[in-house]
């Protein structure tokens, strides 16, 4: 596998076996062969989960669950304060898994 992670004037992306992982214009690319670019990426993060920096994962946990069909925002749980000691906003953001586990 070979991947070219690169930057140019229209911003930054990531070919993996020539094949463009964040290109979005259906033209320009075949969505299987994108499909399998993005697998084959996910396959490498979980071999080499043990490496990833931890301020990585936030926004791993992010992806998962933002525009999942499977996951809701709780509104219940979420909460935006200000901190007593600094003045500085704590939030947080609850998404719950919805979808019913077929022995359920």
């Amino acid at each position: 596998m070979k991947v070219e992670l690169f930057e140019h004037c229209f911003g930054s992306g990531a070919n993996v076996d020539g094949v463009d992982v964040a290109e979005t214009d259906k033209e320009l690319f075949d969505p299987e062969a994108q499909k399998e670019a993005r697998r084959k990426i996910i396959s490498e993060l979980t071999k080499n989960m043990d490496n990833i920096p931890a301020y990585y994962w936030t926004e791993l946990a992010e992806m998962a669950v933002r525009d999942n069909p499977e996951f809701e925002l709780n509104e219940e749980e979420n909460y935006n304060e200000v901190c007593e000691q600094c003045g500085n906003w704590n939030s947080t953001t609850v998404y719950i898994n919805t979808k019913k586990e077929e022995n359920d």
